[in-house]
């Protein structure tokens, strides 16, 4: 799963917040429920797919990283690895 996250995401993303950062706008804009970032986990949920869970990327960290501290970023893209994530009691 390829995530752009543009100048607009960015511009619009808050700052140490889970789903309203830069990362977090991308992905909805991508048709997602809901997404939360962290420094090591990206879950989502999608109509089709349900919830699923991948390992955040090097370049996704630095990126939050970066943002969260009032660095300079750019908009970037990244692949994500997603694992489907079984619903309890199926």
């Amino acid at each position: 799963m390829r995530i752009k996250v543009t100048q607009d995401h960015i511009d619009r993303g808050w700052r140490h917040s889970f789903d309203w950062c830069p990362i977090g706008l991308a992905m909805k804009d991508m048709n997602c429920i809901d997404a939360s970032v962290g420094q090591r986990r990206i879950r989502w949920i999608t109509a089709d797919d349900g919830p699923r869970m991948a390992d955040t990327p090097a370049e996704a960290k630095q990126f939050i990283c970066d943002f969260d501290n009032k660095q300079g970023v750019e908009p970037f893209e990244f692949d994500l690895e997603p694992i489907r994530i079984k619903s309890v009691g199926k």
